[in-house]
Parts: C-alpha cells; structure tokens; sequence
C-alpha cells in the first residue's frame, strides 16, 4: 500500500500516553468492545507463513447497517502502524469501488500522543460529480469517531472504572470479612503508625455498606461515564486534546444529572469563578471556611507585604496598621504545606494569602485580595492585582486554591471529619447497650462512618503507593496522611466546637469581628443552637437530676472508654460527666460533629471542587523564576491538570457529593420511640432555620450573590457517610 499521497487525512494530538492508545487500537478483531459504531464484528486468521504473522480478516457490521469485510495487511507494534484493506462491502455505498487505510500513533511525550489516519479510496467508474468529496468528508468523520470512542473508552477505564473498582474491591473486602469470619464481633480499637484518631478493628457485621449506598456511589460514577461515551456520538468535535473543556465538563454534568441545588451553584460559579471577589468569598461560604483567620497584628504577614496600601472608593488611601485597627484584614496562611517535599513531578507550596474587608460606595462590602506570597523565601515576590503581569498573578491564586486543597481533603476532611468521628462511633457501640436512650439519641450520626472510612482506608491509608490519591493530589497520598496527623494533633474536643474554633480565628457570634457575609458562621450557628437545644430536651427529659447522670454506670464507661489512651484515646474528652449541663454541652459537640462538620466540608466540593479551574488538586507546572516578564497563557494552561487529572477530580468530587436525601437532619427522627415530641419539636426548630435562611438567600440572589446552603438543614446529612 501506498501512503504516500492519501486522499484523505486526519491528525490529532492526544493527551494520553502513545503505548496506551496503541494496547487498545492494536487489537484489530476487538474494536467492538469499545466503539459503539460497531454492532457486530468477528475475526478470524486468513493465513499465516512461516517468515511472517498470520494476517487476519473481520467482518464488520455498523450500527447503520453496513457490512463490510476487511484484510488486515500490517501490524507493526515497533512504529505503532496499522494497514487495512476492504475485501467485501454490502449494503454500503454503492460509490465506493475499494479503499485502504493506515493509522499510526507517533510519541510526542511521556504522556502525549498524536494519531494520524490515512485513506485511499477508489469509486466506481460510474460515480457523479461531486460524490467523492462527500465520501472523503464521512470517511474523516469516522476516523474523528473511532479516535474520540478509544480516547473516550481509555479515559472512562482509567479513572471511572478506578473509582468503580474501589467501590467493587470495598465490597469484596467487606464479603470477605464477613464470610470468612475476620469481622470484629466486637467494637474494637485499632490505631495507625502516625499520630491520627483511632481506628475500628475490623468490620463489624453492623456497619457493612447497605446495597442502596453502594448503588448510589456507583450511579454517581456511571453519570460520568455515560456523558464522556456519549461525547462523541452526539457531538461531531475533535477529540479532547492537550486542554481539556474543564468548564463545559462541569456544565454537562449538572445540567444534566445535577439536582436544583448542584445545578444552581454550579451556573453560578461558571459566571463570576475567576473573579477575585469570588475567589476570597468561598473562604466564607466555599468548600474550607476554616482557613480565614482575623490579623490583629501586623507580625501575622510577610515584611514585605506590611508596606502596602489600598484605597477605599478609589481616593481614601489605608495602611496596614489602618486596616487592622478597623478589623478589615484577614489571613489564610498554609504554613502547614511548609515542610513537605514535590511528589511526582506536582507541584505545590505553602502560600500566605491576605484578604481585606473593601467598602463599595453603595454601603455594602466585600473580600478582596490585597496581596499573596507564594514561596516563604525571604526575597519571595508579593503579587497583588495591581501586579503588571497578569498571568503570573492568576498562577498565585492557582498556587493558593491548590494549597487549600491538599489541607481541606486531607487536613479536614479526612483527619478531622471522617477519621476523628471514628472513635466516637466505636465507643457509642462498645458502651452504650441497646436500649440505652443516650444510645438511641446518637448512633443515626455515626451511621455508615465505619464502613465508609473502612473502604478509605482500603483506598487510601493502607497502601499509600498504590491510592488513586498518590497521582492526583499534589502532595500525594503519604504526605497526605501526614498532613491528616497534623491536624489531629492540634484537635481537642472542645476546642474544635463550632463556636471555639470560630473564636480562635478571631470570628464571634455577634459578629463584632467585622466581617460580614460570613455566611458559614451565620448559619452554623443557627443550627449549633438547634442542636443545644435538642440535647437540652433530651437531657432534662431523660435525667431527673445531676446525680441521675452521674449514676449512668453505661454513660461514664462511655466516657472512659473514649477518653482512656488504651482506648479511645480522645483529645480533650472527659473521663466522666456528672452533671446535666456538661452532658449537654458533650451531646451538643458530638452531633454537630457527626452530621454538620462533614456536611459543610464535603456536600460543597460540587461544584467547587469539581470545576477544575477554581480548585485545583495538584498543579503541573512550577512558579517560575522572576525574569521581568509575564509567563504566556499557554504555560497557565500546562500548568492546570491534563485530561486523565481532570476527570478523576470531576468523578471524585460528584462521587462524594452524593447527598442522601433521606438521611438528612429533617428526616431524623432518633428518638421516635421514646420521646416522640422532643423529635417534633426539634424539627420545628429546623424549620424555622430553613425559612430565616430561604429568605436570605432570596435577597443575595435578588442581589446578585450566590447563596449559601450547605447547612440547610435539607443539606445537612445525619452522619458522616460518603
């Protein structure tokens, strides 16, 4: 054959390595498996000599019904090049006489690739005019087709089924547990090589996932993966290239399978996410609003910064020293990341982010950046958005979002939520009995935490080389469980209640911290009271007196046997409680815990987290060195995650989004068998929370703000489950 002057071509680069694409394409007999083009295909060997490989004929049967059989004539795995002929045709074009192909994929880097095809195609001798170019045209569009189903199928295998598999392997394990008889019978304590919360020794039978929530996870992964299979059916555009559509990604997939809430959000921060006022206000209401902390002192900052200066409605000129004496400046600081190394080729650092409280002429007031350190170097450069170069500014907010990522998922989210309730699920069932009121009142806020940080630790802990986490996240997998340790150090059970850990960042409940629009503090403590409230009832229901709870004998081993560091090994738990106001306070903490402190930290990563330009898991590309020149926005898009990065971080985000709506704070119903309308009056109470906070959310979005709903009490789940 000869190639040398094809009637027509089509070449495409890749984002994916070229030995990947060429173990799929390779397979001449099997294409079936992954192109729906196809509805039937056989293959069978033609001949075989030997100085050369057997040659092999398919038939071919297309979903329009055209049959054609085909010859392959070369396969050389050492050039990556494939050679085909057409043997037979029925029921096809009655122009096309024959026609031969090539593809080959030739190696541009370690993970990228391109794919040239080639056809020659030959008429009939009676074909009218302008028949060939109407061929050539549906030839290209199949080799656009083909190369989009193998790229599509590579993705979807790569990531999607990663996550599909860590649910099967989960469920296997949990099997095996159970039927070969390594389950715990009882509750058990177990504890990591780091510093971190203790762990349940095993599965206990109880706390085997239930079909429905394995079915749910797998449903959120399997939405994914229908829209990337039906990409290239439905849409006739280029197969994902080097830069991936991360916006329309996220777009496609609310729209389409997103409830009101997720598809809201989401087409609210596709408007305004790269602006700065968005970027400091998912610090009050985004996916980490722990981090923000109030400067009282001009020593929390870099030297270099404490020299700058802003101007209120564009003439007023305020210092430093002016803005922090009227309590306008606020700190992020990730020091945290300090001391951690680059991990595969990712890249990270520890930035210092300063934000002040702008006043606009109407009255109103917003976030904004004044300034950001990326490197803690003592002549580290200072990029404010009066920076002259622009894309080096946007790559130091990219740096920060990225930071803020590897402490959330890790820090938070996994040390403090899911981990750090761990303990207190396995005491509640250890030393509360059945039957036990204090019993019937807790355990639905640890319902699925074992077994759900059972498969993490499976996915994530036990194997930190092999995690799907390892080449996602810039820090990696064993940094992260680092950084999880970290954080657990500096817990303490009372310290980290909602309104103590507010207050040790400077913020109060009367607001006098001079920040408004802090709408996690606003809400949170609504619901704080709620959940004070409810424990109250409780308690001066179910204890006469003082003396009644310090008789508890199941309430006091409770309180040992978290506290004891043979056990639990609790931070700051009691050793016993004897009064009913210090019971209340403890019941208080531990269902905010339980249901509100993984809401806010989780449910929020869709959308934030799952549009890939406004939070990054790991960035590819290195703030590079100051040469008095802007870096171009080609280095800004190498920087942000390829292909394969980014559906991993889409299916993760909408995979541990997936809210359970009957298991939510106004479904709950903990004490219906003993005191019916403590329940009732509880939900009351979220009722009234629902409408005060419906309300003001109506006026931010009659105002042109995005509201906040994560501690809705609809969108609050009961336990930390996913």
């Amino acid at each position: 054959m000869d190639f040398r002057n094809p009637n027509v071509t089509y070449t495409t680069q890749l984002d994916m390595p070229a030995a990947m694409l060429w173990k799929l394409l390779q397979d001449f007999g099997c294409w079936i498996k992954w192109s729906p083009l196809f509805s039937k295909m056989t293959l069978q060997e033609s001949r075989k000599t030997q100085m050369s490989d057997p040659t092999y004929i398919r038939d071919v049967e297309t979903i329009f019904g055209h049959y054609y059989r085909e010859e392959l004539v070369l396969r050389d795995s050492s050039s990556f090049l494939i050679n085909y002929r057409q043997i037979k045709a029925e029921r096809s074009s009655p122009l096309v006489d024959r026609y031969e192909t090539q593809f080959q994929i030739h190696v541009v880097d370690a993970t990228h690739c391109s794919i040239t095809w080639k056809s020659n195609i030959a008429l009939v001798h009676n074909a009218p005019a302008g028949a060939l170019e109407q061929v050539l045209a549906r030839q290209k569009t199949f080799f656009k087709k083909t190369t989009s189903a193998a790229v599509t199928h590579l993705y979807i295998q790569t990531y999607s089924k990663s996550a599909l598999n860590f649910l099967t392997e989960k469920t296997l394990e949990i099997e095996s547990a159970l039927l070969v008889g390594n389950a715990a019978a009882q509750y058990e304590y177990d504890e990591y090589e780091l510093p971190l919360p203790k762990m349940c020794k095993g599965l206990p039978l109880k706390e085997a996932l239930a079909p429905k929530k394995i079915g749910m996870m797998v449903q959120r992964v399997l939405e994914l993966g229908y829209l990337q299979a039906a990409k290239f059916l439905l849409e006739d555009s280029e197969p994902i290239k080097g830069k991936f559509d991360y916006e329309g990604a996220a777009r496609k997939l609310a729209s389409t399978y997103g409830n009101d809430r997720e598809k809201d959000l989401t087409a609210a921060l596709l408007k305004n996410w790269d602006t700065d006022e968005e970027f400091c206000q998912q610090y009050l209401q985004g996916v980490n609003p722990l981090q923000i902390e109030v400067i009282r002192d001009s020593q929390q900052i870099p030297a270099k910064m404490r020299s700058l200066t802003i101007k209120d409605f564009g003439t007023k000129t305020k210092t430093v020293q002016d803005l922090i004496s009227e309590k306008r400046l606020f700190l992020v600081d990730y020091k945290d990341l300090e001391n951690f190394h680059l991990h595969n080729h990712l890249y990270f650092y520890a930035p210092i982010f300063v934000m002040y409280k702008e006043l606009l002429e109407d009255g109103d007031t917003r976030l904004n950046v004044f300034a950001i350190q990326v490197e803690r170097t003592p002549n580290a450069p200072i990029f404010t958005p009066q920076s002259p170069h622009k894309n080096r500014y946007r790559l130091a907010k990219m740096f920060v979002a990225c930071a803020d990522i590897q402490v959330h998922q890790f820090g938070l989210h996994l040390g403090i939520s899911h981990l750090g309730n761990e303990p207190v699920a396995v005491a509640v069932n250890r030393k509360l009995p059945e039957g036990h009121a204090l019993r019937a009142l807790l355990l639905p806020h640890f319902k699925d935490t074992i077994g759900i940080n059972f498969g993490a630790r499976l996915a994530l802990v036990t194997n930190p080389e092999q995690a799907f986490t390892n080449n996602t996240f810039a820090v990696g997998t064993a940094q992260g469980k680092q950084l999880a340790s970290i954080y657990w150090q500096k817990f303490d059970f009372f310290g980290w209640s909602f309104p103590k850990e507010l207050e040790a960042r400077g913020f109060t409940r009367d607001g006098k911290d001079g920040l408004s629009g802090y709408f996690y503090r606003d809400d949170g403590f609504k619901l704080w009271d709620a959940f004070g409230n409810y424990a109250q009832n409780f308690v001066y229901r179910h204890y006469k007196t003082d003396q009644d709870v310090a008789n508890d004998k199941d309430l006091q081993a409770f309180c040992y046997d978290l506290s004891a560091k043979e056990f639990g090994n609790y931070p700051g738990f009691p050793t016993q409680i004897l009064t009913k106001d210090f019971l209340c306070e403890v019941l208080q903490i531990i269902i905010w815990n339980g249901s509100a402190l993984h809401s806010y930290l989780n449910y929020p990563q869709w959308p934030y987290v799952g549009l890939i330009h406004n939070r990054h898991n790991a960035l590819y590309k290195p703030m590079p060195a100051e040469d008095g020149n802007d870096v171009p926005d080609e280095y800004i898009d190498e920087a942000l995650a390829p292909t394969f990065g980014a559906l991993f971080q889409l299916t993760f985000c909408w995979l541990l989004s997936c809210l359970d709506e009957d298991e939510t704070l106004i479904h709950l119903k903990s004490l219906k068998h003993i005191y019916p309308d403590i329940d009732n009056k509880f939900q009351l109470e979220l009722a009234e929370i629902t409408q005060q906070v419906s309300k003001r959310n109506e006026r931010l979005l009659a105002e042109g703000k995005t509201p906040y709903v994560f501690l809705m009490p609809e969108n609050v789940a009961n336990s930390c489950n996913i």
